[in-house]
C-alpha cells in the first residue's frame, strides 16, 4: 500500500471556508469535537473549526475526506460541475469500481478508512487516493486527475444537499448551479452510491 505525504499545513479560515466547513458538517458521519487537545494537536496544525470534520459523505468510490482536507473542501465549494466533467467523474467511478471488483488488493485498499490508515497529514484523503498507482491510473484513464476526481466528488456531495432547494445555498454561485445541474442527473447520483457500496463490499 502506498504511503502518504508528511507535510503539515495551517489552513486559514476565510469567511467562505467558514461557511464551507459549516456546510460540510451537515454531511459529517462522525465528529472530532470530543477529541482531547493532545489528539487534536497530533492530527496536525489546522484551525479548530476544521477539526469538526472527520469524514464528508461523498458517494464516489475511493473518496474518503478527512478533517485535514480543508484545501480540497475549499476548492470543491468553487468547483463548477458541467455535463462534461460530471460524465468524466462517472467514468472514473465506474473504472475504479470495476478495478476493485477484479482486484482484491485494491478492494481492501479502498475499504480502509483514513483514520484506520493512520495518517494525520495535510490533505490525507486525497493523498491516500493518489498513493495507490492502480487506482491513480484508473482515474486518469477517464481524463481526470485524482485531484479533480476527489474535489468533484466533494462538490457533488455538497450540491446534493441542496438538490430540492438550490436557491437556498448559502455559499458561492457554483454550488447553486451544481445543485440545479444534479436535479437532472438523479440516475448518476444513485449509480455513484451503488458503486461506492459495491467497491467496499468484502
Amino acid at each position: 500500500m502506498g504511503g502518504v505525504g508528511t507535510g503539515v499545513v495551517t489552513i486559514k479560515i476565510t469567511p467562505v471556508l467558514r461557511v464551507a466547513l459549516a456546510l460540510a458538517c451537515a454531511v459529517v458521519v462522525q465528529s472530532a469535537c470530543s477529541r482531547s487537545d493532545a489528539e487534536r494537536t497530533a492530527a496536525g496544525s489546522v484551525d479548530s473549526e476544521a477539526l469538526s470534520i472527520t469524514a464528508v459523505v461523498a458517494s464516489a468510490p475511493g473518496v474518503h475526506v478527512t478533517r485535514t482536507d480543508g484545501r480540497s473542501i475549499r476548492k470543491a465549494m468553487a468547483f463548477r460541475l458541467t455535463p462534461t466533467n460530471l460524465a468524466a467523474i462517472m467514468r472514473a467511478a465506474d473504472t475504479v469500481a470495476a478495478l476493485a471488483r477484479g482486484d482484491s488488493t485494491v478492494r481492501s485498499y479502498l475499504s480502509v478508512t483514513i483514520s484506520e490508515a493512520g495518517s494525520p497529514d495535510a490533505e490525507a484523503g486525497r493523498t491516500w487516493l493518489e498513493a495507490n498507482q492502480k487506482v491513480r491510473d484508473a482515474i486518469q484513464t477517464s481524463g481526470l486527475s485524482v485531484q479533480d476526481y476527489y474535489v468533484g466528488a466533494i462538490a457533488i456531495a455538497a450540491a446534493e444537499r441542496f438538490l430540492n432547494h438550490p436557491k437556498s445555498t448559502p455559499l458561492t454561485p457554483p454550488l447553486a448551479r451544481n445543485a440545479l445541474l444534479l436535479q437532472t442527473h438523479g440516475s448518476d447520483l444513485a449509480r455513484l452510491r451503488h458503486l461506492k457500496r459495491d467497491t467496499i463490499r468484502r
